[in-house]
């Protein structure tokens, strides 16, 4: 892999991006610049929407095996 001559070009996005986040990270994200404490904000709360659309999902599944005669049906 080869670099445009800037720091650390030769190097993935996502593994610069992914060291950062393991320093900031020792000290909770105070010393990460508002803009990367932002994204990561944003990531997280679309990981939790996520999280939450498919455990809706699961259990949706779950109620519909378990009432298999329609006697939960109101």
């Amino acid at each position: 892999m080869e670099g445009d001559g800037t720091p650390w070009s030769h190097l993935l996005t996502v593994a610069v991006a992914e060291y950062r986040w393991a320093v900031w990270g020792r000290f909770g994200g105070r010393y990460a610049p508002p803009e990367h404490r932002a994204e990561r904000v944003a990531t997280a709360e679309a990981r939790g929407a996520a999280r939450q659309a498919a455990s809706v999902v699961v259990q949706t599944e779950q109620v519909s095996r378990m009432d298999v005669y329609g006697f939960e049906v109101s």
